[in-house]
C-alpha cells in the first residue's frame, strides 16, 4: 500500500498523500481539502490532497477512519492478514470498483476491461470481471469470492470483524512463515 504522508507546507497548509479512496475523496473536501500538488524536497511537483494546517487533527481523525492508520502510526502499528468473504455489504466501492476496510481490492474501467485486482490483495476463491452494457458498466464479483488484505493494520482489521464478522476474519499470522522464506532466499553477491 502506497504510504500516508502529510507535509507542511509554507503557507499554513499541508499537503496529504494517500493511496485513492473515494469514501476519503468525499470526506476530504467536508475538511476544506483541495486537491492539487505541492513541491517535494527535490523541487518535483507531486499530486496530494491540500488542507489548512489548522485541520490537521481532523484529517488524521479521517485517515484513520478511512485508511485504519495515519501517517504517525503506520509504520509502527501491527499488522495482520483479514480474510474476506465478499459481501456487497461491506463494499464501500462504486459501480467501478470494490473497496474493503479502506483498500481497494479490485478496479475496472469498462464493460471489456476485466479488473485489475489491488496491491496486496490475494484471490483466495472466486475473482473479479467487468461487464453490462457500454453505458451502464459496473464491476462484477464472481459468487463465493474470497481474498486476503495482506498487512491491514489490526485496528480497522479488528473493526471489520466486529461491524461484519460473519464475512471477516483475521487469519493466525505470526510472520513465521515470512521468516522461514527469509531464511531460504539465496543472497545475491554485492
Amino acid at each position: 500500500m502506497t504510504k500516508i504522508k502529510i507535509v507542511s507546507l509554507t503557507d499554513n497548509r499541508i499537503a496529504v498523500v494517500t493511496p485513492y479512496n473515494a469514501d476519503f475523496v468525499r470526506k476530504a473536501r467536508l475538511q476544506a481539502g483541495r486537491w492539487g500538488s505541492y513541491r517535494d524536497d527535490k523541487g518535483n511537483g507531486s499530486p496530494a490532497w491540500i488542507f489548512p494546517v489548522e485541520q490537521i487533527e481532523a484529517v488524521r481523525q479521517l485517515l484513520r477512519d478511512v485508511y485504519g492508520e495515519d501517517d504517525q502510526d503506520q509504520d509502527s502499528g501491527k499488522k495482520v492478514r483479514l480474510r474476506v468473504q465478499y459481501d456487497r455489504s461491506i463494499d464501500t466501492g462504486g459501480r467501478g470498483d470494490v473497496v474493503v476496510a479502506g483498500r481497494q481490492v479490485a478496479r475496472a474501467f469498462g464493460r471489456d476491461s476485466g479488473a485489475k485486482i489491488g496491491e496486496d490483495i490475494v484471490v483466495i476463491k472466486g475473482g473479479f470481471g467487468s461487464g453490462g452494457s457500454i453505458k451502464n458498466w459496473a464491476i462484477h464479483v464472481k459468487t463465493d469470492t474470497v481474498f486476503d488484505l495482506l498487512r491491514i493494520p489490526e485496528p480497522m482489521a479488528r473493526r471489520m470483524v466486529a461491524e461484519a464478522g460473519e464475512f471477516c476474519s483475521i487469519v493466525s499470522d505470526d510472520g513465521s512463515t515470512a521468516k522461514q522464506m527469509e531464511d531460504n532466499v539465496i543472497k545475491l553477491r554485492e
